[in-house]
């Protein structure tokens, strides 16, 4: 039977305590092989000489490894302690157990400690998660002490770093240096914008990164589904066709349509329809024309895809023919009176409040997409870049420069409000003869975009319109009007607007009504 422990050898630790004695094989419980002792050579000794040897002990009471020569009862005993599997996350104990290297006495525990682990072969070895964490802290406040930059300070580039044919328009058209250096980044962006080959550089955006601008998928297929093929030449049916004029996008042509009794005339808009940019842009506009019907917007029949030998395909989108002529061609040939301009004013008010209840915004208002016939008339034109906003505004450039908002020049989004400038920068034109800063497109899109056009409206201008075009002219967008409160403004509530109107016309474009 074992002899019970003296109360200086229990230990208040939880571990286990197994009493082996020298000699007596029958107590022994664990044999010293599975516990053996360093095999260097300066600790090869004679365990079975106690005076040669000095037997090894804890000391419970200091939880430290010692010699026990001068103890009592450590003579002849070795005191193994077992691991308790609730202490498993002792480093130094599991780390003994693991390695079967017991506690010696020329190595004290608090040496111990500096001793370097053994590296284990787990593949999570080098993760973060397995570095110290000390280090692991250090690396965390690294990153939170980035500076956050501000995209202005992102743009290093400065005037010097033009190309120099575009430095040389700028001083031509007399821009201020200091001006230029402060709004240096917006200076690129108007230069890319007008003189694209001067940026070789500049990658192009793909055509799905393009249709993201204007309108998504579904409007895309609607609008390919509008388009027919004639079972006949389409010349049988649009008869005496004559060239009624030319632009970037193609030709106008005006005919006699045969399919109605008595014939009627139409105007025909020739697109090119071969590449795939042509494509997604025409279906783009055959879309929102077959889904508009307003007074003041010009009325859509049909659209037909023309092939014939030896031509590349074209597109045929025939709609009212409009007899008079463009806001453009009216301003530079006559000065419209106060009432004349506030009434062609609310005319186009009236289509822009329609397309922005339909949740559609134009995007290329100006004078010449803007009809007026002798019957004074006032009729929007030209959908190409009329996109649908059902929710988050739209960051893109696009346009005509002298009606291009300022947001969009900075890069920022736009909505609805773009609409408004444009249409401000119409009512502004019809007051000066031409569009504001039109000698120079580069120095007009810098200046809307730093200064503003309200310093351009004529001294003799009338308090009510000067109001009215500083609300639509508001270098903040959110500032501007919608077009349901411009139509409540007193400028364009006054009575008998319209009075001579279609006279002007008609003497500017020197019709006479003829039967067809």
């Amino acid at each position: 039977m074992r002899e019970p422990l003296s109360p200086d050898q229990r230990s208040y630790s939880t571990p286990v305590i197994t009493e082996l004695k020298r000699g007596k094989k029958e107590n022994v419980t664990h044999s010293p092989q599975e516990f053996p002792l360093p095999q260097n050579n300066s600790q090869k000794e004679d365990l079975s000489s106690p005076k040669e040897s000095g037997e090894i002990s804890i000391n419970s009471e200091r939880g430290e490894s010692g010699v026990g020569k001068d103890s009592e009862r450590d003579q002849n005993v070795i005191i193994v302690r077992k691991r308790n599997p609730h202490h498993h996350r002792h480093k130094n104990r599991q780390r003994a157990i693991k390695d079967r290297t017991p506690f010696t006495a020329s190595v004290p525990a608090k040496e111990e400690k500096k001793t370097e682990q053994p590296k284990r072969n787990c593949r999570r070895a080098n993760t973060v998660m397995n570095q110290p964490r000390e280090k692991r802290k250090r690396k965390k406040k690294d990153v939170m002490k980035e500076p956050v930059l501000e995209p202005q300070e992102l743009f290093k580039l400065t005037f010097a770093d033009l190309p120099e044919d575009i430095q040389k328009k700028c001083k031509l058209v007399n821009l201020e240096q200091d001006l230029m250096n402060a709004h240096i980044k917006e200076l690129f962006t108007i230069s890319k914008f007008l003189f694209k080959s001067s940026f070789p550089e500049t990658a192009k955006p793909s055509v799905s990164a393009r249709k993201k601008g204007y309108v998504n998928d579904e409007m895309l297929s609607q609008g390919k589904s509008e388009i027919k093929k004639p079972l006949k030449p389409p010349q049988k049916t649009y008869k005496k066709p004559e060239n009624w004029g030319t632009g970037g996008f193609g030709s106008v042509m005006t005919a006699k349509d045969m399919s109605v009794k008595k014939g009627r005339r139409v105007a025909i808009k020739v697109l090119p329809h071969t590449t795939e940019r042509e494509m997604q842009t025409n279906y783009s506009e055959v879309f929102f024309l077959s889904r508009l019907k307003h007074p003041n917007i010009v009325d859509y029949y049909e659209t037909l895809l023309v092939e014939e030998k030896n031509t590349p395909p074209s597109l045929w989108i025939v709609m009212q023919f409009i007899e008079g002529g463009t806001l453009s061609d009216a301003s530079t040939s006559t000065r419209f009176s106060d009432k004349h301009v506030a009434y062609t004013a609310r005319e186009m008010l009236k289509g822009i409040s329609y397309l922005h209840q339909n949740l559609f915004v134009h995007r290329d208002l100006k004078s010449s997409n803007i009809m007026l016939s002798i019957n004074g008339e006032v009729k929007i034109i030209d959908f190409g870049l009329c996109t649908y906003l059902p929710g988050e505004p739209v960051k893109k450039l696009l346009g005509s420069p002298f009606w291009i908002p300022p947001e969009m020049i900075k890069g920022k989004p736009h909505s609805f409000p773009v609409d408004i400038w444009s249409f401000g920068v119409c009512v502004l034109e019809m007051f000066l003869g031409s569009p504001p800063h039109n000698i120079s497109p580069i120095k007009c899109m810098f200046n809307v975009c730093t200064k503003g056009l309200t310093d351009l409206i004529p001294p003799q201008t009338s308090p009510p319109a000067r109001e009215f075009l500083e609300h639509c002219l508001a270098m903040d967008p959110t500032k501007r009007p919608t077009a349901d409160q411009l139509l409540t403004h007193p400028w364009l509530t006054q009575p008998q607007l319209e009075q001579g109107y279609s006279d002007i016309l008609k003497r500017i474009w020197h019709f006479s009504l003829k039967s067809l």
